[in-house]
């Protein structure tokens, strides 16, 4: 698998990760009870076993279909700045996925506030990094414009 392939992966799996994470932590819960383990739906366990879940969808979704869309063209115009972008968002998604794991450890109230509205901000900031990456990796698929006098 390239960088690019798995930097696609990786935004596949992020953006429902981000979007619903909430869905996929309740998810897991519930299939962790299914196996008689006791364990709250916004639980690390649960959390981890609902991303288990989205993992399993996205891997059997490229299976399916070969490769994930958007596969742009490495000689194209907009495909290297779309797949930075892309990382970006990925990096960000990323502390957004973890930030629930970690924030116990945080030593104060006011911290763990400011933290978490920087996880919503970082969240929100992948969402547009993400629009404008694949918008960038897609047009790198178009062919170019002539112009015509």
């Amino acid at each position: 698998m390239k960088l690019s392939e798995l930097n696609l992966f990786a935004a596949w799996f992020l953006i429902p990760q981000t979007l619903a994470m909430g869905w996929f932590s309740t998810a897991g819960g519930f299939l962790l009870r299914l196996v008689g383990v006791d364990e709250l739906d916004d639980g690390p366990a649960s959390r981890l076993v609902g991303a288990a879940l989205l993992l399993l969808g996205v891997l059997a979704a490229r299976l399916w279909l070969g490769s994930l869309p958007i596969v742009g063209d490495p000689v194209g115009k907009g495909y290297r700045g779309g797949h930075q972008l892309l990382l970006g968002g990925n990096l960000l998604a990323g502390f957004v996925f973890l930030f629930p794991f970690f924030f116990n450890l945080l030593p104060g109230h006011t911290l763990m506030l400011l933290a978490s509205v920087m996880a919503i901000l970082f969240g929100c900031i992948a969402m547009a990094l993400w629009a404008i990456g694949f918008s960038l990796v897609h047009q790198s698929t178009q062919p170019g414009q002539t112009k015509t006098v």
